[in-house]
């Protein structure tokens, strides 16, 4: 699978130097590289609308920021849920990978579900960052032309990208990063084997 766009919503220009931050880019780099579907060293997708799973795309990533000493599925500090303005809104899910360091967390959230679901995630994150919970969140979210085959309505970067002006101006004068990153199959074959769907209660995913 390849990366086709990095959309920097925010970064303080500082953070972003930092070995913390180098590190934790590199591994989502590889880890978006090592997931392979039915060639080596490629994604193949077989290009029928809305009939690929989302959830087995992200498995391979996963387990190699797992390898990479991330925490899968993690947790909110504790400590920082007292008080914490986000925590009286909206309880705090788990997040699909983090790694924790002196100054706040990095997070990884790969999107497998609706649209409705990647804007609330965004809205979730910004209060969370603003509160200093996070150092940096990486939202992965499918291309436009990857988009129709997969699970009907997951969220993509398309029905994303007419709000990220106002999520920009929303972290004007913040330290911190907001990384969406936008994923794309490395060919299409009608040969391939569809992407098995994952069931979520009744949903689809």
């Amino acid at each position: 699978m390849q990366i086709v766009e990095v959309i920097d919503v925010w970064s303080d220009g500082e953070f972003e130097k930092t070995g913390n931050w180098l590190s934790s880019w590199k591994h989502v780099e590889e880890a978006i590289a090592k997931i392979h579907h039915w060639k080596p060293g490629k994604f193949v997708i077989k290009p029928e609308k809305k009939w690929n799973g989302v959830s087995p795309i992200k498995q391979a990533a996963m387990a190699h920021l797992a390898e990479s000493g991330w925490i899968m599925e993690g947790k909110w500090p504790t400590e920082l849920k007292e008080g914490f303005t986000g925590s009286r809104v909206i309880k705090p899910g788990d997040i699909d990978a983090v790694r924790e360091f002196e100054v706040g967390l990095v997070a990884l959230e790969w999107e497998t579900g609706n649209i409705s679901s990647s804007h609330r995630s965004l809205n979730k994150l910004c209060m969370w960052l603003e509160d200093g919970v996070l150092r940096a969140w990486i939202l992965i979210v499918p291309s436009k032309a990857l988009y129709p085959y997969l699970t009907d309505r997951v969220g993509n970067v398309q029905e994303l990208r007419p709000y990220i002006p106002h999520w920009r101006k929303s972290c004007e004068g913040t330290k911190w990063i907001l990384r969406i990153v936008v994923v794309e199959h490395d060919e299409t074959d009608m040969s391939v084997a569809n992407i098995t769907k994952w069931t979520d209660g009744r949903a689809l995913r």
